[in-house]
């Protein structure tokens, strides 16, 4: 089976800047086992989908401090940061659906690991202001793909 992943451009991350203000996902498909084979290895954070019904619950932790990670959406990503360490990475709104449908297909769970961002990846994307109280630990996906 084929998925669609997204990625590519601004180097490695899954992103290219159409405009200053703009981002444009760039489409590739993988083999499914390739796919899950790639997400599988450790990488610096942990993330989990649960899939609830129609919902899924997302969360993050930060494999160096142990700390779950604050998450904030901006389209089309979903940004995380770890609050003891402060460092970032960010997954793609798109893939997060597709792993929501993986997991209702696998027992309810799928968990993959991602990288932190590096600095030069940061200046060419930086992330959301993630300091603000009101960021939760967690996601919540909606069968429309709206945050709960």
């Amino acid at each position: 089976m084929l998925r669609k992943a997204c990625m590519a451009a601004l180097g490695f991350l899954g992103l290219s800047r159409k405009s200053e203000s703009e981002l444009r996902l760039v489409t590739v498909s993988l083999k499914e086992e390739e796919f899950i084979r790639r997400a599988k290895i450790p990488k610096d954070v942990s993330v989990v989908v649960v899939s609830r019904g129609s919902e899924g619950h997302i969360s993050a932790k930060c494999k160096n401090c142990s700390a779950s990670m604050m998450a904030a959406e901006r389209d089309p990503l979903l940004w995380l940061k770890c609050p003891r360490c402060g460092r970032v990475t960010f997954a793609v709104l798109a893939n997060l659906r597709q792993d929501l449908g993986y997991a209702e297909g696998h027992g309810g769970t799928f968990e993959f690991d991602l990288y932190f961002l590096n600095e030069a990846s940061m200046r060419m994307m930086p992330p959301p202001d993630m300091d603000r109280t009101d960021q939760g630990s967690f996601f919540m996906l909606g069968p429309s793909g709206r945050k709960i």
